[in-house]
């Protein structure tokens, strides 16, 4: 048989037709309850496809096969099942490694990676325990998926383990998360194949031939009743296992059914880590309690402009009663508007606020996970708290969405809307979510802390902004990448239709939010766009005269109407 080129395997990829795995049809089992609803199941099948190069995953046939063994090894498990389509590397990809290496899989693995990024989409801030595991080929997506996201917060603080089922790993190859050492471990990768026992790996009390061996690459695996442990294998009664046994390939290999073969091990060992990993939990909440953290601050709030950079910073004069309430960026913080604050001037009370996990302090894990629209309500309720009632609200980039969503859900809060520099579209895509996240991955360091230097988007702003930029991303710590934030998630295009407050949209005129005008212009009812010269993606900070300027003609306009 003539081997295809490297160019003709991604041709014959990229000819089927893609998963969606915003779609139900791009799921085996899409958040499905099998059995329990102790954790989360990120399960990835194993090899299907035996004739092409390539598993057709919208051809219905292949999908029955496809659920047939998803039904039967997630039963090892059970939870709550996510188990992603994918255009998966046929027998004939295995057998041609010699000459293709790990293309075929590398370009399967993307469906599996966008099909994670879509599940942490829809999950992200649960706090729930989540198990990943795959066999054989699935076991291979199922390692890289650590690889590639082991330094993601939503799954290192969820990770209860991963299981790689079937596949050779060496006890001393490197990897993203460490070895199953203990059965109370948590965070681990448990890694385990199946054959029939031989004399060698036997105890005096039991038959070799009515065993089936368990090869854990570590001693990791929870025993449970009728499992003898014999130096580096677990030992399991071919009774309990019934017919599975006739089916083992000739080296005494259990490949095709060692899921099925192991499942009473699998399963009491899941549990066992969930149980360990909820009562870590429990722990580590009882300790922030114990160090008098009391409720989560969900935006912090300081005297007056004077105190430390990442407070709240405020100026406050008679005049206007509606104040103004200026939200900031992304990885931002409250003193970036100082510039803005000023050049308002006096007549109306000005409150710049921390976003929730933003400015200089962080009592809680993973601060930046929030979504939009709860950050909107924390908002909210520091307004209740202040007395403030309507007012004028002012977001740039995610802080613009987060004004969007407030003026959505508390309308008769929001006198004008000014939305600086936000993106203003439709949710991303899963693989859109992950292009822009390794697009992104070189201006970082490991755990995605921000790398000095590293804020090129801010395009050609000037200096001191981008040194502001830098400044506020190391205080804040982490960075969020693409599939943890709540703004390409969710977008904020939907919502634009229902915003009656008068809106002002500005942008800098070299700045890259300029293509979301239209939609604007499309959507908003009362609606003045402005473009600011000699400015990028930040123009509150690159031209805070201008800006200012800019925003008291619209307030003026808006009252003049109002008055008629």
């Amino acid at each position: 048989m003539t081997l295809p080129t490297p160019s003709r395997i991604r041709e014959l990829f990229g000819g089927l037709e893609t998963p969606d795995p915003a779609a139900e049809s791009g799921w085996a089992l899409r958040g499905t309850l099998v059995e329990h609803d102790d954790a989360d199941l990120f399960w990835v099948h194993p090899t299907t496809e035996r004739s092409a190069w390539f598993g057709d995953a919208a051809v219905p046939d292949a999908q029955i096969a496809v659920d047939r063994v998803v039904r039967s090894q997630v039963a090892a498990f059970g939870g709550r099942v996510w188990a992603p389509r994918y255009r998966q590397a046929g027998v004939a990809a295995f057998h041609a490694r010699a000459e293709l290496g790990e293309l075929p899989y590398e370009l399967a693995y993307d469906d599996v990676a966008a099909a994670f990024v879509e599940y942490l989409a829809v999950s992200s801030g649960s706090g729930r325990p989540l198990v990943l595991g795959g066999h054989s080929q699935g076991a291979r997506h199922v390692r890289a998926l650590l690889g590639e996201f082991a330094d993601n917060q939503e799954v290192t603080q969820r990770l209860v383990a991963a299981y790689l089922i079937g596949i050779d790993v060496p006890v001393d190859a490197p990897t993203a998360v460490a070895f199953a050492a203990a059965p109370d471990q948590t965070g681990v990768a448990v890694i385990c194949q199946a054959r029939l026992g031989d004399p060698g790996a036997a105890s005096a009390d039991c038959s070799p031939d009515a065993l089936v061996c368990v090869e854990p690459k570590v001693l990791g695996l929870a025993d449970t009743d009728g499992v003898v442990r014999s130096g580096h294998h677990l030992l399991l009664s071919a009774v309990r296992i019934g017919a599975l046994a006739d089916q083992a390939l000739a080296d005494g290999s259990l490949h095709p059914v060692e899921v099925e073969a192991l499942a009473p091990v699998l399963g009491a060992d899941a549990r066992r880590r969930t149980e360990a990993w909820r009562g870590l939990r429990d722990e580590s909440t009882q300790a922030w309690r114990r160090a008098g953290a009391g409720a989560p601050a969900r935006v912090e709030v300081s005297e007056r402009r004077e105190v430390e950079v990442g407070k709240r910073r405020e100026a406050v004069s008679s005049g206007d009663p509606e104040p103004v309430v200026l939200l900031h960026k992304l990885g931002g913080w409250a003193a970036e508007w100082q510039a803005m604050i000023d050049a308002l001037g006096g007549g109306r009370r000005v409150l710049a606020l921390d976003l929730p996990g933003h400015g200089s302090a962080h009592e809680l894990p993973a601060p930046f996970l929030q979504r939009p629209a709860d950050s909107a309500r924390a908002v909210l309720d520091l307004l209740d708290a202040e007395g403030i009632g309507a007012c004028h609200l002012v977001g740039a980039s995610l802080g613009g969405v987060v004004a969007a969503h407030l003026a959505t859900f508390a309308p008769d809060r929001v006198t004008t809307l000014t939305l600086a520099g936000a993106a203003l579209g439709e949710a991303w895509t899963s693989r859109r979510l992950l292009e822009g996240e390794r697009a992104a991955r070189s201006r970082f360091g490991p755990g995605w802390m921000p790398l000095p230097g590293g804020s090129s988007r801010a395009g050609a702003a000037p200096a001191h902004v981008l040194a502001d930029l830098d400044a506020s991303r190391a205080a804040a710590g982490a960075w969020v990448r693409s599939s943890e934030r709540g703004v390409a998630i969710g977008g904020v295009a939907h919502l634009l239709p229902l915003i009656v407050a008068p809106t002002l949209v500005l942008n800098g005129a070299d700045g890259p939010y300029r293509r979301f005008e239209d939609v604007a212009l499309d959507a908003l009812r009362d609606l003045r766009v402005v473009v600011v010269d000699g400015a990028g993606a930040f123009a509150h900070q690159e031209r805070p005269d201008a800006v200012a300027a800019h925003w008291r003609d619209f307030v003026a306009a808006v009252g003049h109407s109002r008055r008629r």
